[in-house]
């Protein structure tokens, strides 16, 4: 190499750029990688854990009911992807998200329930890929992210996969080492096995067992499928990176926020017609309900069809009025009293919902959608209140959304450990119209539907009971209730309320 020293240029850089001669000898790297050094460490754990994690699912749900058998995969899923991750440390955070996940799928499998241990499950792994140490809103932000990337995640991997420049495995070599390393195991295995089985008649029993099989095609092509749906929701949650997983950085695109026509003068117009068209309605309500007579002959089921309903849809509108509203409310003297008194008024509308509800109810029964109607109208109500606080105390509109959310998904969680079957079925039993068509619907989950049911023919067919047919699709509320249903009818008694 000849040297050449630049006038000019200190020493220090001079020595130290050797590198930038044309003529500097390297070791070219050897450009025939083995099958184990790109198969790293953990990309093998990860498909050890792939494998091992479609088995169990395999185990789990192929073809049978689910039960308990969600919660055990869920918290297998969570163990994998933590002993996959690079952080090994699991603090509690994650730990308690996964156990209220899986709690509501534990006691009743249900849809909401499945959407709690699904979610439980996104934001636990989320929140331990980020770190124990991440605010609520960063860890929201990567449960979000990684619900993006688990239908991509797969996909991704293996577009990454093909995309591997070319020359960094050298297939023939791989091959080649493969056959070499183990023909000969292989070869004198078989040939072992076939003396082992020709002087063991249990092994010959076996092999002639499973040579014999009766072969489904329709069957295999369902759990090969199977597997592939597993192994694609799967991979996600073990490969997902933390740095995917953040909130990007530098500034953020702020989108528009669009006013749909309101302003100052609007929405002073706008609320001096609304109160005054809800005052009106909200009249003659009253008077109805004074005077105990409905309008026009009409019945109970129209009366409450053509006011409960649409009427919580206003109190909705409203609500969305009012948030839409809020910034044009300190422009003038008397617009923050009115949204009070609008969404005060509103608040008496979903009252007087509740009150046409109630009307419908005592006369036909309770059924589910009745049911989640009424707490429908009781949340609309609360979060008019909430509304209204926000807007006398000046709060953001986040404050109001962290709120309103939190409501909505404790009401469900809630709900969730709620025997709704048991309390309607408690309701009309009492109730001088018992809907016996409708009770039939209920007694696999409501013992006073079956025990009441059970032993007629009130039902199409014989009233069907809970049944658990073993630990997979065990729950928690079928197997209270079939206890309870065996004792009562072993000992002739009456039985208590089970609405839980």
């Amino acid at each position: 190499m000849s040297g050449h020293i630049s006038s000019g240029v200190p020493r220090a850089l001079a020595v130290d750029a050797w590198w930038m001669s044309a003529d500097a000898e390297f070791d070219a790297p050897d450009a025939r990688v083995k099958l184990g050094q790109v198969l790293a460490s953990r990309t093998r754990r990860r498909i050890l854990l792939l494998v091992v994690l479609v088995a169990l699912a395999d185990a789990l749900f192929f073809q049978h009911a689910v039960g308990i058998s969600i919660a055990v995969f869920v918290i297998a899923l969570f163990a994998a992807s933590v002993f996959e991750a690079e952080r090994s440390r699991v603090g509690w955070g994650p730990i308690l998200v996964l156990i209220l996940g899986v709690l509501p799928v534990v006691d009743y499998v249900q849809f909401f329930s499945v959407i709690f241990a699904i979610f439980g499950l996104i934001v636990a792994v989320a929140w331990h890929r980020l770190g124990v140490s991440q605010s609520l809103d960063a860890v929201l932000f990567a449960a979000r992210r990684l619900v993006f990337f688990l239908p991509l995640g797969a996909v991704q991997s293996i577009d990454a996969w093909v995309k591997t420049p070319s020359g960094e495995v050298d297939v023939s070599s791989v091959f080649r080492e493969l056959i070499r390393n183990w023909a000969f195991p292989v070869g004198g295995g078989l040939l072992i096995l076939s003396l082992l089985v020709s002087a063991n008649p249990v092994l010959e029993r076996l092999f002639a067992n499973i040579l014999d099989l009766d072969f489904d095609a329709q069957r295999f092509l369902q759990r090969v499928f199977f597997w592939l749906g597993a192994a694609i929701l799967v991979w996600p949650m073990l490969s997902v990176a933390a740095d995917r997983l953040q909130r990007p950085f530098g500034p953020q695109k702020v989108r528009r926020a669009y006013g749909f026509g309101l302003n100052a003068t609007s929405v002073s117009n706008a609320l001096w017609l609304f109160n005054g068209l809800l005052a009106m309605q909200l009249i003659m309500d009253g008077a109805f309900a004074i005077s105990g007579e409905l309008p026009y002959d009409m019945s109970y089921a129209r009366y409450a069809h053509r006011g409960a309903y649409p009427l919580v849809v206003t109190a909705l509108l409203a609500g969305c009025f009012a948030l839409a509203a809020r910034p044009f409310l300190d422009e003038g003297r008397w617009l923050k009293p009115l949204m009070v008194l609008w969404l005060a008024l509103n608040g008496l509308l979903t009252v007087a919902s509740m009150y046409r509800l109630g009307l419908y109810v005592e006369v036909y029964g309770l059924t589910y959608l009745r049911m989640r109607a009424g707490i429908w109208m009781v949340l609309v109500a609360i979060w008019l209140g909430l509304i209204a606080w926000q807007i006398l105390k000046s709060k953001a509109n986040g404050w109001l959304v962290l709120r309103s959310f939190a409501m909505g998904i404790t009401t469900i969680y809630v709900g969730c450990f709620v025997n709704f079957a048991e309390v309607i079925a408690r309701y009309n039993v009492d109730h001088k119209r018992f809907d016996t068509w409708y009770a039939c619907s209920l007694t696999e989950t409501s013992p006073t539907a079956f025990l009441k049911l059970s032993g007629t023919d009130a039902c199409y067919t014989p009233a069907r009971r809970a049944k658990i047919d073993g630990w997979r699709d065990w729950g928690f509320r079928e197997w209270r209730v079939t206890r309870y249903v065996s004792n009562v009818q072993a000992k002739g008694a009456s039985h208590e309320n089970l609405s839980r």
